[in-house]
């Protein structure tokens, strides 16, 4: 059964000196399938309606043409796609700030964009 959490699962903030920036995040852990266009307009619709900075959409099983064609040339850089790669990159990345062996020297959108089209 879906979740009613209207296309986004995490909202992420970016705290810079003079600004805070806010993103929503959905993923979908889906082996079978990819996202497709549905999926990618409830994450898109609910980021711009929340005024977020962005939107990242990850999937384990991949992102369709169909959820590639729901941005338009103005939310190409707005609402992005990051893959199973995305996943595992985010994973490494908790794991190794929280045991104290890594901090980032980059900036956190960056670091959201990493690894995503």
């Amino acid at each position: 059964m879906p979740a009613r959490d209207g296309g986004r699962d995490i909202v992420a903030c970016d705290i810079l000196v003079d600004d805070v920036h806010w993103y929503n995040i959905e993923v979908k852990h889906w082996r079978a399938r990819n996202v497709g266009s549905t999926q990618a307009s409830a994450c898109l619709e609910t980021a711009i309606r929340e005024g977020r900075k962005g939107a990242l959409l990850i999937s384990t099983g991949g992102v369709g043409p169909a959820a590639m064609s729901v941005r338009s040339e103005a939310h190409r850089d707005y609402l992005r796609f990051g893959e199973e790669q995305k996943v595992v990159l985010t994973c490494k990345h908790y794991v190794a700030n929280a045991a104290g062996l890594w901090r980032p020297i980059r900036d956190f959108r960056t670091f959201l964009l990493d690894q995503t089209v």
